[in-house]
This record gives C-alpha cells, sequence and structure tokens, in this order.
C-alpha cells in the first residue's frame, strides 16, 4: 500500500523530568507497566476513531491488522521494544509505514480522511457528527387497505466528500524535521471538506396532498476545522465552519430558493475534570452516554419562483439567523443490565432561526427520534421519528411521526 499511513492518537505532551517514552504513551499504558495490551491498543483507536465502546468499524479492523502487521501479532507489546522499532513514533503511537519495506512519507501533511466518500444520512448535520452519533436516511411506507390508501416518506440527503482530508502534521517543513501533531500545543487547520449533497424530504399521501412534503435541495459544502493552541486553558478545542450554497426546490422544480448557508459548531471534549463537552465524544453520566450539540446558523437568499405559496410569497429576500440545539443518547455498555440497549441511539433537537429582515416567518422545527440498530456496523435500524415545525429554506409545515429503516453509509 503506496504512502504513510498514520495512526494518530492523543496522548500527553512529554515532561523533561520524566522518561518521554513513558510520558507520552501515558494515556495508552493505562496500568503503567510499561507494556501495552491489545486491550489498550484497541481502546486508543477507539478514541481516535470517536468510536463508542461495543460497537466495531471496518475502519477499526484495518486499524488493527495493520498495527499487528508492522509490530506483531501481540498479544503484548513491551513499551521498549516498540521504542526501538524503525516505524514507530514515540510522539504519537503511530505506524510510519504500511510495510516495513516502505519508506516514511516525508512530503505529504495531508491525508484522506475517509475511504468510502459516498455518505447516506439524514441531515446535514449528520455529515459532521462523530459516526456513534450520526443518523441515517430514513424511509417508511404504510398501506391502509380499509380507506384503499397508502403513505410513503423519505427523509435524508446523500453526498459525496470529494477532497475531505485531515491533517496530521500540522504547520511543519515538508522537507524534514516535522512533528506530529501534539493536540497539547499546536494550532490551526486540521479538516478540510468539499460536499456536494442532495437532500430530499418527501411525504406523499395517495388520497389527498393537503399535508404532502415535497423538499429537494442541492447543496455544494465547503469548510473546515480549526483547533486552538491551548485547549486546557480555552473556553473551547476548535471550532468547524462550513458554508453552502444551496438551492431549494420540489420534485417537480416548480418552486425556488436560492440560498447561502453558513454554521459555526463550536467543540470541546470535556470542560473540567468531571464535566461533559459538547460536539464531542458521549461522555458517561450514570447509565447513559450523553453528547450535547451547539451550533449557530445564518441563512440569506432570495425566492426565485413562490409557485403560489403563502410563506415563499412573504419571504422574497430574506436573512435568517440562530442556532441548533441537540442532544445524542446512548446507554453504557458496560453493565450487563443494559446490553438489550446497546444499539439504541436517541437524539432530541431543535432548530431556530429568525427572520432579521421581518419580512417572512421564523424557522422553527423541533425533532426527537430513537434508532435502533439491526446490525453491528449500524447500517441499518428500526427508526422513529417525530417532526414538528417549519423547515429552513423551504418553509413547509411539518407535524407527523414516521416510522420506518434507518439506511447509514
Amino acid at each position: 500500500m503506496p504512502g504513510a499511513l498514520v495512526l494518530g492518537m492523543t496522548v500527553l505532551s512529554a515532561c523533561a523530568a520524566e522518561d518521554p517514552i513513558v510520558t507520552v504513551l501515558h494515556q495508552t499504558d493505562t496500568n503503567h507497566d510499561r507494556v501495552l495490551s491489545s486491550a489498550e491498543v484497541t481502546a486508543q483507536l477507539r478514541r481516535k476513531l470517536r468510536l463508542d465502546d461495543g460497537l466495531s468499524s471496518p475502519e477499526l479492523a484495518k486499524q488493527q491488522a495493520l498495527f499487528k502487521k508492522v509490530f506483531g501479532p501481540g498479544p503484548n507489546y513491551p513499551v521498549q521494544d516498540l521504542a526501538a522499532h524503525p516505524y514507530f513514533n514515540p510522539k504519537i503511537l503511530a505506524v510510519e509505514a504500511a510495510a516495513p519495506e516502505s519508506a516514511p512519507d516525508t512530503v505529504h501533511l495531508w491525508v484522506p480522511k475517509d475511504e468510502k466518500p459516498f455518505k447516506l444520512r439524514r441531515n446535514l448535520d449528520d455529515f459532521f457528527v462523530n459516526e456513534a452519533a450520526a443518523k441515517g436516511a430514513l424511509i417508511s411506507y404504510t398501506n391502509d387497505f380499509n380507506a384503499k390508501s397508502d403513505q410513503w416518506a423519505f427523509h435524508g440527503i446523500a453526498g459525496l466528500n470529494l477532497i475531505e482530508k485531515k491533517n496530521v502534521r500540522l504547520g511543519q517543513s515538508a522537507t524534514g524535521g516535522r512533528q506530529d501533531l501534539d493536540p497539547n500545543r499546536d494550532r490551526g487547520v486540521t479538516e478540510r471538506w468539499f460536499i456536494p449533497s442532495v437532500q430530499w424530504d418527501k411525504v406523499t399521501t395517495s388520497r389527498t396532498n393537503t399535508d404532502e412534503i415535497d423538499d429537494l435541495i442541492s447543496r455544494l459544502s465547503t469548510g473546515f476545522s480549526y483547533q486552538v493552541k491551548d485547549r486546557k486553558h480555552f473556553i473551547i478545542d476548535g471550532f468547524r465552519l462550513n458554508v453552502s450554497g444551496t438551492y431549494a426546490t420540489d420534485s417537480s422544480g416548480d418552486r425556488g430558493v436560492m440560498a447561502g448557508e453558513l454554521d459555526i459548531t463550536p467543540f470541546k471534549d470535556r470542560w473540567g475534570e468531571h464535566g461533559i463537552g459538547i460536539n464531542s465524544l458521549f461522555q458517561q453520566v450514570w447509565i447513559f452516554r450523553l453528547a450535547p450539540e451547539l451550533s449557530f446558523h445564518m441563512e440569506g437568499g432570495t425566492v426565485t419562483d413562490d409557485a403560489g405559496v403563502p410563506a415563499l410569497m412573504q419571504a422574497n429576500d430574506f436573512l435568517r439567523i440562530g442556532g441548533k440545539f441537540g442532544l445524542s443518547v446512548r446507554f453504557e455498555q458496560i453493565s450487563g443490565r443494559f446490553t438489550f440497549l446497546k444499539g439504541l441511539l436517541i437524539h432530541t433537537g431543535l432548530e431556530y432561526y429568525v427572520d432579521v429582515t421581518g419580512k417572512g416567518p421564523d424557522v422553527d422545527i423541533f425533532t426527537s427520534s430513537a434508532d435502533w440498530a439491526l446490525d453491528d456496523d449500524g447500517h441499518y435500524t428500526l427508526s422513529v421519528e417525530y417532526r414538528n415545525g417549519r423547515s429552513a429554506l423551504v418553509l413547509q409545515r411539518d407535524n407527523r411521526i414516521t416510522v420506518g429503516l434507518g439506511m447509514k453509509f
């Protein structure tokens, strides 16, 4: 496999008064016996991949196989032996080459973040949250034989990460002498992306069209993730900024809304020793694992064709500012009493945007969902979602419960 593959792990910075190897591996060697067990290596890989306890993924399996290929089958890896290995980087627990005969990469700072760039999710935000909190597209079908009517619904977005990459060595020279990214010292852009996507929200009822939904939204999104220098003494660890050029219509192309969207999402792993972070990993609280969400949103544009829709006739040129608030919940898997809840993800969210022009209506949509994984990788779920409010851009009203199949890729 050409090029370098880096398995980065967040570790403590070295102190001059201590053995630097022991210091930098402090978070990995949790029992401080100077030997890394396979379980300790896997735990660090899970944290790096932001993979919840008990969940597996193809990426985790690949990283485990690569570690064993380069450093041996294990199950134990003495720290001193790792440090003496020519392809071990003591700054971060990392594999500098895919195979011993491959030379370490000395040129590229950016590496692809995702080998499977196609994504199917429920909304745009699910592209950026960690995989354990992402929700899949929801599809359902109901047939009422007595009323001789049927209804089907689809809520989802398909996107392609064309140039999504991750900066594994931040701000260093490409000619050598670089150090791997130290999250306690370095700052700057750590990720970037360019994602074209199509979002489709469709509810069709055969007997009546009075409460049908039909939104087709095309986006070109680009942005980056920025990490601050001193995370311990700063209120946030960094932020994600995403800008989208958007055209919203319906399946027939009757309506037309052109807009630009800006989302700024701060993230923090944890406030204080026992606190909970935001827009980051799940944190354990009693039997639950919580992941609070918060982002700031602005959308502005013009209605090119209102198609007689009253809300769009009011809007014309618009500018809306507000925020998104949410909470994802999983159940702690350590206790055997809750093993049957292993694949359950509960999410509640609110979007509220104020139209500062005063010409059109505000946006306020509340969603609450439960997704129960039907397979180990979470590609398919039994999903229930309640939506109530007015959606962004197209301003359609919705107030319904949808039960169906969730699909996430």
